[in-house]
């Protein structure tokens, strides 16, 4: 289960502080997304909680899952800052 302040931390960050990765466990693919500082990997914030036939799948909703968090809101705070 992902935290609300993870789901604001990804969708302040998204993309270009967020880095994704696909690894091959067993045979499947499994997500992680990672939070960037200064161009270095500062701490693990996902690990996909189900594993996919393939890496595309993998990817394909990892970034669906990044992209959702753009739009999250918690307590009248907005992930992403609107444009003006």
């Amino acid at each position: 289960m992902v935290s609300r302040i993870t789901y604001l931390t990804i969708g302040a960050n998204y993309p270009e502080n967020i880095m994704m990765e696909t690894v091959e466990q067993e045979g499947r693919f499994l997500f992680l997304v990672y939070l960037m500082k200064e161009e270095k990997i500062h701490r693990l914030l996902v690990s996909s909680p189900n594993s996919y036939d393939n890496k595309e799948t993998a990817e394909e909703y990892c970034k669906k899952f990044c992209e959702s968090c753009l739009d999250f809101e918690l307590f009248g705070i907005k992930a992403r800052k609107e444009d003006k």
